[in-house]
């Protein structure tokens, strides 16, 4: 395979940057633990619950992607999952101050699709890399 011309190294730092774009969402969920177990009570957990809400349709949206083939762009599929992500994650904090009770499931119900966005997001990226010389997807 002959390696593309990258002028500057802008491919690459921009596969590096989609690296970090790929794991911020769920660090940040990671982050808030703390948080989110202060909100609720000590019986649902929410740190030995909430990563089981998250990974449950990630593996299957990626699956989803791989099946609908060029149905949508790279471009359209990043910035729907970028996007979304950001609202979840802002609006996260403000659902587990809901009353006691309703707050752990309102949470739970949203990591739901979140995980969905999360597992889109990184199968394209890998997708669009893997597409690319070794170096490309290991900047990733």
């Amino acid at each position: 395979m002959m390696k593309p011309k990258d002028k500057y190294s802008i491919i690459y730092v921009s596969f590096f940057l989609y690296g970090f774009a790929v794991l911020l969402p769920w660090n940040s969920i990671l982050n808030s633990f703390d948080f989110l177990t202060l909100e609720m009570p000590e019986k649902y957990a929410p740190a030995s619950t909430y990563p089981f809400a998250v990974n449950v349709l990630l593996v299957a949206s990626q699956v989803v992607i791989i099946t609908t083939g060029d149905k949508y762009t790279y471009t359209k599929r990043i910035l729907f999952s970028l996007t979304f992500l950001a609202i979840i994650i802002a609006v996260i904090p403000y659902l587990a101050t809901l009353p006691e009770g309703y707050n752990y499931w309102v949470v739970f119900a949203v990591l739901v699709p979140f995980g969905a966005l999360s597992g889109v997001l990184q199968g394209t990226i890998y997708t669009m890399a893997a597409n690319l010389p070794f170096e490309y997807m290991g900047s990733v």
